[in-house]
């Protein structure tokens, strides 16, 4: 009986040995540092790799989150032969990757007598999908904008500005981001207001196509409060400058 059992560990172990020589693992290198010994399976539209661990197991990343990548020979066993293959030549590009990308995002703005409204699109350069520059123009509708002496309700305005946005990687699905936006405020009531500083900082995160984030929105506007006359018959405008547009900030889109 123990020789049976001592011959049946013998070729479990012989076995065991036989599977882990066959499986011959390929090397992955993430941009977060971490080092990956597993089997590519396919290559996808050069976004993402498949990969099949030594359990069974299989994975998906996305190119952009692989530095490097080293394929092992199938023919020859040499532990120091390797090929190593940059992940840009698999994408067909080099590693300071540049794309149009855009972003298509609806928010809300919170604060007593100056909530509000926006539908934003921004379109711009993606670096290696880390970084994002562009220019955005959004719609915005105030639900009830106070001023000192009047009150307008489903007041219009429509800021531009420009777009950053830094991607922080993870080596996950789910990315941080950091997104700034400063500009200007054009006005529709061109009789009533004059236009002013935007700007906005958002934090949140990027899964896959899609953002969800929250942060604060800073907006000014002159508001012409009547006008009076000189002797002379020259009018000048009164003037209220309305630096208290600020307000808590969800924004949720996507990027196309």
């Amino acid at each position: 009986m123990k020789k049976i059992f001592f011959l049946f560990a013998l070729l479990c172990g012989f076995a065991y040995s036989a599977a882990a020589q066959s499986f011959d693992p390929d090397v992955i290198y993430l941009r977060n540092g971490k080092e990956l010994r597993c089997r590519i399976v396919s290559i996808n539209h050069g976004e993402s790799v498949t990969v099949r661990r030594q359990s069974g197991a299989q994975e998906v990343y996305r190119l952009t989150d692989v530095a490097r990548i080293e394929l092992r020979p199938r023919d020859e066993m040499s532990q120091i032969d390797r090929r190593p293959m940059s992940t840009s030549s698999m994408m067909g590009a080099n590693d300071d990757n540049v794309t149009l990308r855009g972003y298509a995002e609806v928010g809300r703005v919170l604060r007593e007598n100056t909530s509000r409204t926006e539908f934003s699109v921004s379109m711009g350069a993606g670096f290696n999908r880390f970084a994002y520059v562009g220019l955005g123009a959004m719609a915005q509708r105030f639900d009830h904008l106070v001023t000192s002496n009047n009150a307008f309700a489903d007041a219009a305005f429509i800021p531009v500005y420009g777009d950053v946005r830094f991607l922080i990687p993870t080596g996950l699905s789910v990315r941080p981001f950091i997104g700034l936006r400063a500009g200007m405020t054009i006005p529709t009531l061109g009789d009533k207001f004059e236009g002013g500083f935007y700007g906005s900082a958002v934090a949140g995160l990027e899964y896959k196509n899609f953002t969800l984030g929250a942060g604060f929105t800073h907006q000014e506007l002159q508001y012409k409060n009547g006008y009076v006359v000189d002797a002379n018959g020259l009018r000048t405008d009164n003037k209220e400058n309305l630096h208290f547009l600020d307000g808590f900030t969800l924004r949720a889109g996507f990027t196309f």
